[in-house]
């Protein structure tokens, strides 16, 4: 009887040591809430939905609210305003919002998906720069694919070929799902591996240097990386995960530094507000290097390699700000 006692108590260590390795991996914290850096736009009036990006030599604000203009540009290097663009309406030029923004850097150019008038916005920034009043360009139609489904959000690559989020419906639902996207053509590759599973809160990130995609899941606690042909490298699982989808909000917006993926993680319940406090980063194999704990909550994240900086949109007692890279990571 002893021995059996005994035998159930090492199983029990085991499962309970197997079940808290995944916690334990993720342990190695670093503190950067005071490294952080403000950045107050003051030049400009912005809604708690705006968020930062990074174009080549520009920091740009994308603002879906009500507060007037729906970019606002800035130069990156000094953060000095440089204008203001793009109008909510349904006029000439106009936009239904500013759903996502796609950056062509070789054609000073940043494209604007809107899926509500199924059009893609051309802005071009020489002209912008010239004249206050310039109006976008449409740059082709948005095709839906022969089951309905189309893009919500992507990142450029070229004329023929983007990565992002697409909306596919599937049953009488539809899930958000990383995607690969012909813009020419309307022709749309989703991620075939996402186990029938309906994603919340996806973001994706595109390395063309690491031929590498990333797509972070909300609802589910992992990361799924992709080839560039959709082709599944690995799973990256997190400190909760579980085969069943939980009532916690996990995993939310993900980008490339250098040879690292930052990713903002929550783990706290969608009741509770789902604002992420924290960083993991990983390197480009999906093995955890270290969590940046920022201590604010952090609504967005952008990296500038050029800058070492990781630019954070924020919902809390400051909006912007930027946290130097140097040091943190090699």
């Amino acid at each position: 009887m002893k021995k059996m006692f005994y035998l159930c108590v090492a199983v029990c260590l085991m499962l309970c040591g197997s079940a808290c390795d995944g916690t334990k991996k993720f342990q190695n914290v670093v503190n950067v809430h005071d490294k952080i850096q403000v950045f107050d736009p003051e030049e400009v009036m912005c809604s708690k939905v705006a968020t930062l990006s990074v174009m080549g030599d520009y920091l740009i604000i994308r603002d879906s609210g009500d507060q007037g203009k729906l970019f606002h540009l800035f130069d990156k290097h000094n953060l000095q305003y440089l204008c203001s663009t793009g109008d909510k309406g349904q006029g000439p030029g106009e936009l239904s919002g500013a759903w996502s923004t796609m950056y062509d850097e070789a054609r000073h150019k940043f494209y604007v998906p809107d899926p509500n008038y199924l059009k893609i916005f051309s802005f071009d920034i020489d002209s912008l720069m010239k004249d206050p009043d310039y109006l976008p360009t449409v740059k082709q139609e948005i095709k839906k694919d022969d089951g309905g489904n189309y893009p919500l959000d992507a990142i450029y690559v070229n004329d023929t070929l983007a990565y992002g989020n697409g909306i596919q419906f599937y049953e009488e639902k539809y899930r958000y799902i990383a995607m690969k996207w012909n813009m020419q053509t309307g022709q749309l590759w989703f991620n075939q591996h996402h186990q029938g599973k309906r994603t919340y809160g996806a973001y994706v990130a595109y390395s063309e240097r690491h031929n590498l995609l990333v797509q972070s899941d909300g609802a589910y606690d992992e990361l799924t990386f992709l080839d560039g042909d959709m082709n599944l490298i690995r799973y990256v699982k997190g400190p909760q995960w579980s085969e069943e989808r939980d009532a916690l909000s996990h995993f939310g917006s993900v980008d490339f530094y250098n040879d690292y993926i930052i990713v903002e993680y929550d783990g706290t319940g969608w009741a509770e507000g789902h604002y992420a406090r924290i960083c993991y980063v990983f390197d480009i194999q999906g093995n955890y290097v270290k969590t940046l704990n920022l201590d604010y909550n952090i609504n967005t994240i952008s990296v500038d390699e050029e800058n070492d900086r990781l630019y954070i949109t924020f919902i809390d007692e400051i909006q912007f700000g930027y946290l130097d890279l140097k040091g943190l990571l090699p």
